[in-house]
């Protein structure tokens, strides 16, 4: 049961056919109520509903993306009482994977496809979980949420190509280690099938559980290798050193180690704004997984963005990279001054701030005198 809906105070047309040439059979104002029978069928822009009113069947538009013209009032519920059901007329279905399809001749002369559905009908659960180099199933039975142990698991690819089968332990588990995937843009499937236990997952049914939801942090394309890499700092100008220093690490997971690399080494290079070399040469490994080095930028190095390249690479990138700029930048000259307040000792003589300024800072130039080259470049 349905109605025209009170958003649009002018009455709604009904159509002897579905669409907008259809002759005007009657128009009902907002409030009357009528069947709905048949549809819907899209014509000429609108949704169109096959009604029934006081005996008289006419087609009605649904309304546009921002107005409906009927809402629904009532829904029909059809019922039927458990002790009228015959279980022979509707046995139980075996456990398996099962295709529904749902057709009606309304929705085969729209050209609409049938309703299709998959159902699993099933004895256990199982909660998949996999990482880069391994993938784990929780085996539990659903009726008593126990785990299952000695059930044979058996893992696919996203082609469902076989990975690889093993039993389940006491808990219920089964971890099997598979070939180093690039990255976890992919789907992997398990499934249990006995006699008397039957199973599937995949691991895209996470609907409703998705780690952001819960905000937890993900990181779908792990990488084997990382390099942290900095400057003494961001900005420099022509004819400035250039400090730079890194931290190189294995990542195994959430467990990072020191790296041995080929010739104990990390090659850097230093590309200018027009990504021209102006800098190559290697940084020695230190026990400690560290490196560090420095260069001198010419008088006439040219303004902009630089970077500097750490040649060592990961299973997701084939280098590690930092920018700083270059630029004729004048150092702020400022000055602070501070004035104390006037106070007597007990002896009434003064502090000797007397109220007068006390000079804090008067500019860099000043500070410079007497500093070598890196204590000023520090300063800067």
């Amino acid at each position: 049961m349905a109605q025209v809906a009170f958003e649009d105070p002018r009455p709604l047309r009904f159509r002897q056919e579905p669409n907008l040439m259809g002759e005007i059979l009657l128009e009902l104002e907002p409030g009357n109520r009528f069947t709905l029978v048949g549809g819907p069928i899209c014509a000429d822009g609108y949704l169109w509903w096959e009604t029934n009113f006081e005996g008289m069947e006419a087609w009605a538009a649904e309304g546009t993306p921002g107005n409906y013209f009927m809402e629904m009032v009532e829904r029909r519920n059809i019922q039927v009482p458990a002790d009228e059901v015959d279980p022979e007329a509707f046995p139980t279905l075996a456990p398996g994977i099962y295709m529904l399809e749902m057709q009606a001749p309304e929705v085969t002369i729209s050209g609409r496809d049938p309703l299709e559905h998959i159902a699993v009908v099933a004895t256990a659960n199982i909660t998949l979980k996999f990482s880069i180099d391994s993938v784990f199933a929780w085996v539990t039975d659903l009726e008593s949420g126990l785990p299952l142990a000695d059930v044979p698991v058996t893992f696919y690819n996203e082609n469902f190509r076989q990975l690889g089968r093993l039993n389940t332990n006491a808990d219920g588990v089964a971890q099997l280690e598979i070939p180093q995937l690039d990255d976890l843009y992919v789907t992997l499937r398990a499934s249990v099938q006995t006699p008397q236990t039957f199973g599937v997952a995949s691991s895209t049914w996470d609907s409703g559980i998705d780690p952001w939801r819960f905000d937890v942090r993900t990181d779908y394309q792990p990488e084997d290798f990382a390099v942290y890499l900095y400057t003494d700092r961001p900005i420099y100008r022509p004819d400035q050193p250039v400090y730079f220093r890194g931290v190189a690490r294995r990542r195994d997971d959430v467990r990072l180690s020191v790296p041995t690399l080929e010739g104990n080494s990390v090659p850097i290079t230093i590309y200018d704004p027009e990504d021209e070399i102006i800098y190559e040469g290697n940084a020695a490994l230190t026990p400690h997984g560290t490196f560090s080095g420095s260069f001198e930028l010419s008088p006439e190095a040219a303004l902009g963005y630089y970077r500097l390249v750490a040649g060592v690479g990961s299973n997701q990138r084939r280098s590690f990279s930092l920018g700083f700029s270059v630029a004729e930048y004048a150092a702020p000259e400022f000055q602070v001054e501070v004035t104390l307040p006037k106070r007597k000792s007990p002896r009434r003589r003064n502090s000797g701030a007397g109220g007068k300024p006390l000079l804090l800072w008067r500019g860099r130039e000043q500070r410079r005198r007497g500093m070598d080259r890196r204590q000023q470049r520090l300063l800067l």
